[in-house]
């Protein structure tokens, strides 16, 4: 409950959500890297995570600000105000930002934290931006773009008015104020609100990752992993086939679609930005370039396709059919499918609570699930935010 209250004492000294909070990790509790950093330290999606890591508890260190909608609610805001939130009420009362003291190379960072402020979902490289090779940074870099455990931690607070063009991009005439009267690089935070939340990974409510993949796979965790809270009654109010489809729908598979619809929109813009690079064709499967994003897509279509084949619980054999094909059919023992891993497709109530049995709904039956599903699948829709600049 100490997360909740800080959550809502943020709000009222005037803070607003923050649901990229779980996906900045540059501002990560330190804790988390600590775990994170094993000597060979790379993307989940090439480097699953270690016994060492689990036992050290890491996912609960994986947030800068208990301003998101967590993705457990055991476990989330677990240790306090992260980063943003300091930053951010030092921002709000003294117009102070952070910058880091001990960054080996500025000219990376002020680049890394211009890019990221544009809103790529993985900033592209330094070289990227002047023209040697098509590549991005996957987050488990910037420990040594900040100079390690101690640069990564190691900040100052200073005037929000010191800070002007620098470095690098400053003599390209890059108009972005990223260094203070020092030289030494601000601190980049990742932000978005209700405005833009569920839009795309990296800013979805009830989510965890340091990247799109991680994201993207924490949704489809929670989906399979939540059934039994999600499809059941289990003593509610309120509960009905409605609200559970809209959750069904809004909490797992709208993300899965928009994560798609985002992919899309960024794979054209840099085909057209970059595609003439060296490395533009390797670039979607990279683990320097998109190549986790790629990955998160796919496993997005992998599970609303296993959503529509997945089969009700009891026996199944194989069995040749009228027209001479053979397929598993219900019924017999060669295999048998428990009540976790199928799914029972129809609705049932409590047929013994009386003249009101119509009311006392005890399992939304998974026939739901896989019409919204078929439905996302078939969505030829897309939402876009733009901006009039005329």
């Amino acid at each position: 409950l100490s997360g909740l209250a800080l959550h809502e004492v943020g709000h009222t000294v005037g803070l607003r959500h923050n649901f990229s909070g779980s996906a900045d990790s540059m501002n990560y509790h330190p804790e988390y890297w600590q775990l994170r950093d094993d000597g060979n330290m790379r993307p989940r999606n090439w480097d699953p995570m270690t016994s060492a890591e689990v036992d050290g508890r890491i996912n609960e260190y994986a947030y800068s600000t208990v301003m998101d909608y967590g993705h457990n609610f055991l476990v989330s805001d677990a240790h306090g105000l992260g980063h943003y939130d300091h930053a951010a009420i030092k921002m709000g009362y003294g117009d102070l930002v952070e910058v880091f003291t001990a960054v080996p190379n500025t000219d990376e960072m002020a680049w890394l934290a211009m890019i990221q402020n544009a809103g790529w979902p993985m900033p592209i490289t330094l070289a990227t931006g002047f023209g040697s090779e098509l590549s991005a940074y996957p987050y488990t870099e910037y420990l040594a773009l900040a100079g390690g455990h101690e640069g990564l931690q190691a900040r100052a607070d200073v005037d929000y008015d010191s800070l002007s063009p620098g470095g690098i991009l400053a003599r390209s005439g890059i108009d972005f104020n990223s260094h203070d009267a020092e030289g030494r690089v601000m601190v980049p935070y990742r932000f978005c609100s209700d405005e833009q939340a569920d839009l795309s990974p990296g800013c979805y409510r009830y989510d965890a990752g340091a990247d799109h993949y991680e994201s993207v796979q924490s949704v489809i965790d929670s989906y399979w992993n939540y059934y039994i809270f999600n499809n059941f009654r289990r003593g509610r109010i309120g509960f009905n086939v409605s609200s559970t489809a809209n959750r069904i729908h809004g909490r797992y598979f709208n993300k899965l679609q928009r994560a798609n619809q985002s992919y899309v929109l960024w794979r054209g813009i840099v085909d057209d930005v970059f595609g003439d690079l060296p490395g533009a064709e390797e670039f979607w499967t990279a683990e320097r370039g998109f190549g986790g994003f790629t990955a998160a897509v796919g496993a997005s279509y992998q599970t609303l396709m296993r959503v529509i084949t997945t089969p009700e619980p009891g026996g199944y054999s194989m069995t040749t059919r009228a027209d001479g094909t053979r397929a598993m059919m219900s019924g017999g023992g060669e295999v048998r499918v428990d009540g976790f891993d199928g799914r029972a497709l129809e609705t049932t109530w409590d047929f013994d609570a009386g003249y009101y049995w119509f009311d006392q709904l005890e399992r939304v039956g998974y026939f739901y699930d896989k019409v919204l599903a078929l439905q996302v699948l078939t969505d030829p829709t897309t939402y876009f935010i733009g901006r009039d600049t005329g």
